[in-house]
Formats: C-alpha cells, structure tokens, sequence
C-alpha cells in the first residue's frame, strides 16, 4: 500500500512522523517481508546520496509494521514520457547518462535495483532523472555473494536479463543489461522482443538477438548501437565489467553529423491529444515505428512555433494539450527525412 500525502506547512520532522504512519512499501504485503528485511534493506539503501536516486528518509517499523519513507519527486515517469511519444535523440541520450549515473552510485553501495524499467524512472520538468522502486533490490555481500536465491525469477519480465530468466543469481551485469533494455526502448520507441505470453517472452529473451529496427538504425551512432549491443549481451561475461566502463565508451561516442533539431528538446509537460491519429497517418505513410518519436518531437516544435506566429494557418488547443495539424506533421516528416540523409551522406563521406 502506498499513499500521497500533501505535506506542505510541516516541518521536516513532523513530514517524517506522517510519512512513519503512513507510507507502507507495498512489497511489504504482497511479498510477506518481515520488518528485518525491509529495515535491512531500507539502511542500505539509505546509504546512497545521489542526486539521480531516491532518497529514503527514514526506515523503521510502526504498529507492527515494518516501513521506509522516501522523498516524493514530482515529474513524470519515464514510462509514461515514452508513451507520448516525443523525446529528442538528446533528451534520450541525457536521460540515458544520468540513470546510469544513479545506477552506480547504488552499485559502490553494493545494492542491486534488478527491477530497472521506465516505470521505475522518474524525470522532473528539468529533465533531471531520479531512480526509483527499490522494492526488491538486494545487497551485496563481500563474504557470500549477492543475498538472493537461485531459481527464484524476481522482476518484470519484459527487462529480465537473460540469466535471470534461466534462474540463475544476479549481478552487477545485470542491471546493465536493464539498463540497456530501458535505453534501447528511449531510442527505439519499441520492446526489442515481441511475445504472445510470458514463456514464449522469457524464450526470446535467453534466445533472440537484439537488432534496431530500420530507419532509426540509419540515424544512430554506430557506437551507440554497438554499445547497446554489449550492455544487453545474452552472456554475462560478454557485457560491460562495470558501469564506469559503460559510461567510459558512452563518454566517447560521437555524434557529429547528426542535425541539431534532432537533439533539441521538447515543450516541456507537453500531451499531444491527437496522438493515436497522428501515429496511425505515420504508418500509413510508410515510416516505421522507431522513427515516430523524433518526428513527433519535431512536429510539436513545429506546432508551437505556428500556435505564437500570427501568420499560423493551425490552431492548438491548451500548451499542455497540443493538437498536430497536418501542416505541422508534413514539415516535421520532411525535414525528418532531410535529416535522416544529412547524417547519411555525412557518415558516407567519412567513409570515402
């Protein structure tokens, strides 16, 4: 159970003795934790300061009920950014930089999230990201491995690591391989593997390559995508050894050439109320899937641009509820298209 309490006009600790009676993890009930895990747990992670991570105030029991209260963010989660649809190469990459970034700051706290997903990613309206959820991370121990239990597939199954999915314990590979999942869909605005159900998904995922769909795959760095690759590697041993070694080739990836209207960002708290339509006018266009949201990114720039020009011919509703008209989706499309073979001939004259 977990509960959102207005705290505004109280002190720091009369929000802490408020957030005791109430914030109740919902592990707690659904997975039968006893007070020692989760009071085990919460110290641990009440370790990590980190600007890209939670902070946990506070962990103890309260009527026989074990707790942990965390610092409320307000923003939106990664998740439900994707599903709009509209984030810029550099906002993906920026968000990208910073998870990983949080991710290693719990890592040199010997925490495991293992449950990494957009969900679990929360972005405030300045675009500055904090790691979140916790609930079923475990910690590392020098003596005896990571504290877990061999055959017991815990996480959502869309981002299990490979050898999660075969039963096996986890590591610190693989949080980098959610990590990779997580960036591969910022990127890709697709699930790298598509399943009917659960076994067939678990399948794919001990079985499948990783590949990046065509038309986005042109855009992309070929470091980028090669880095991807290596962070969701189906072995262990043939990922990154660690996250400063992924931030390391992160670090020197290039993307010269690629357009800066590709990178720039998006109207923030932005909602495209026409969306289904617009991304059904995309397919029927012939453009895949990958590419909607650097178009639609472009679009609603496009958009706001004609909603303040007095010489508009379009017209939005609210900032935070903008329609895409078809002038704006046209332009948006071909410059799409001019971009995409900019970076082509770019790279092509590198080559030669």
């Amino acid at each position: 159970r977990m509960e959102i309490i207005q705290l505004s006009g109280y002190t720091e600790e009369e929000k802490l003795e408020i957030a005791r009676r109430h914030l109740v993890p919902k592990q707690v009930e659904e997975n039968g934790l006893q007070t020692t895990d989760v009071k085990f747990e919460g110290k641990a992670l009440a370790k990590i300061k980190h600007p890209n991570v939670v902070g946990i105030y506070s962990v103890g029991n309260h009527a026989g009920t074990p707790y942990m209260a965390m610092e409320y963010i307000e923003g939106w989660s990664l998740y439900s950014l994707l599903g709009q649809g509209m984030l810029s190469l550099g906002e993906q990459i920026g968000i990208f930089r910073q998870m990983v970034l949080g991710v290693q700051a719990a890592h040199e706290e010997t925490v495991l999230h293992r449950d990494l997903k957009p969900t679990n990613v929360i972005v405030s309206k300045d675009f500055h990201v904090k790691i979140i959820d916790f609930g079923i991370a475990k910690i590392l121990d020098d003596s005896q491995g990571y504290k877990t239990e061999t055959g017991v597939i815990v996480g959502t199954v869309r981002y299990l690591a490979p050898e999660i999915a075969k039963g096996m314990p986890p590591s610190i590979q693989t949080d980098i391989y959610g990590l990779g999942i997580v960036f591969y869909e910022m990127l890709t605005g697709v699930s790298p593997f598509k399943a009917e159900n659960k076994l067939e998904m678990l399948e794919k995922i001990k079985t499948e390559p990783l590949e990046f769909p065509d038309g986005i795959s042109e855009i992309l760095p070929d470091g980028l995508k090669l880095l991807v690759a290596k962070m969701t590697a189906k072995a262990v041993e043939d990922r990154h050894v660690n996250l400063s070694e992924v931030l390391s080739e992160f670090d020197a990836i290039s993307f010269e050439g690629i357009p800066q209207e590709l990178m720039s960002p998006t109207p923030p708290g932005l909602e495209i109320a026409n969306l289904e339509e617009i991304r059904k006018q995309l397919k029927e266009r012939g453009l895949n899937e990958s590419e909607f949201s650097l178009i639609l990114n472009l679009a609603s720039r496009i958009q706001q641009r004609m909603a303040i020009d007095p010489d508009a011919t379009a017209a939005v509703g609210k900032p935070e509820e903008m329609v895409i008209s078809p002038e704006a989706l046209n332009e948006a499309t071909e410059r799409f298209e001019r971009a995409k073979r900019d970076v082509q001939n770019s790279r092509s004259k590198k080559t030669n």
